[in-house]
C-alpha cells in the first residue's frame, strides 16, 4: 500500500475539528504513523481542546522525551496509549523493530514523574498490549511491569484492518476493574462514558 508522506495543513484540521466537534465529543489523534513525529502537534491539539474535544492519542513513546511530556500537559491531551507488547527485551523489541526496550520504560516513567511534580492527572497513560501468539506467554509479566508505572493497563487481541470485526477485546486498569474496550470505536478516553457499547457480535468471551 503506498501512501503519500506528508501533514495535515492546520487551516484543513480547523476545518474538520469544526465540523466533527457537532457530532462527536472526542478525537484519535492516528493512522497509521507516530504522533511525536510532528512537531506541531500541540498546536492541533490545542485548537481542538478549545472546541471541547477529548483527545486520545496512541504512540510507540520512543520519542517520548521530557519536552514533549511538557509539551503534551501544556497542551491539555487527554490521554496517551502507549504500544507496549512485550514483558521482555527479546520479545518487545522483537515485534517494536528499532525500539529499545529500557530506553521506552524510562521515558513513560520520566511522563509519569513530571505529570506528579507539576500536579496534574492529564495526559491519562495507558499501556497496551496487542496480543498475537508471539507474545501472549508474557501476559501476567507485562502487568506486574506496567501496573505501578502507568495510569490505565489495556489489553486487545491481534486485528487485522482489512476486516470490520472486533474480537474478544478486554480493558483493565490500576484498581483490576474489566470492561470491554470499544477501540476503534467512538472511543472516548475520559469520563463518565468512556466504555461505550460494542455491538455483541463483535465481543467474544474475556478469557
Amino acid at each position: 500500500m503506498k501512501r503519500e508522506n506528508g501533514y495535515m495543513d492546520l487551516e484543513l484540521f480547523k476545518k474538520l475539528i469544526d465540523e466533527v466537534s457537532e457530532v462527536q465529543d472526542s478525537v484519535g489523534l492516528t493512522h497509521f504513523t507516530e504522533p511525536l513525529l510532528f512537531k506541531d502537534l500541540p498546536r492541533y491539539i490545542s485548537y481542538g481542546k478549545e472546541k471541547g474535544l477529548v483527545f486520545g492519542m496512541p504512540t510507540n513513546a520512543v520519542a517520548l522525551t521530557e519536552k514533549w511530556a511538557h509539551r503534551l500537559i501544556d497542551c491539555h491531551l487527554d490521554e496517551i496509549i502507549v504500544s507496549f507488547d512485550g514483558a521482555t527485551k527479546e520479545t518487545y523489541e522483537t515485534l517494536r523493530k528499532g525500539a529499545d526496550f529500557e530506553k521506552t520504560i524510562k521515558n513513560v516513567e520520566r511522563m509519569m514523574e513530571i505529570k506528579a511534580q507539576r500536579g496534574v492527572s492529564h495526559p491519562k497513560v495507558t499501556i497496551q498490549f496487542v496480543r498475537p501468539k508471539q507474545n501472549e506467554h508474557e501476559l501476567d509479566a507485562w502487568r506486574e511491569l506496567w501496573r505501578s508505572r502507568s495510569d490505565e493497563l489495556q489489553v486487545i487481541d491481534g486485528h487485522n484492518f482489512a476486516v470490520a470485526e472486533l474480537t474478544n477485546m478486554m480493558l483493565e486498569n490500576s484498581a483490576k476493574t474489566l470492561g470491554h474496550c470499544d477501540w476503534p470505536r467512538n472511543r472516548n478516553p475520559t469520563g463518565p462514558n468512556r466504555l461505550r457499547p460494542v455491538p455483541k457480535e463483535a465481543i467474544r468471551a474475556i478469557p
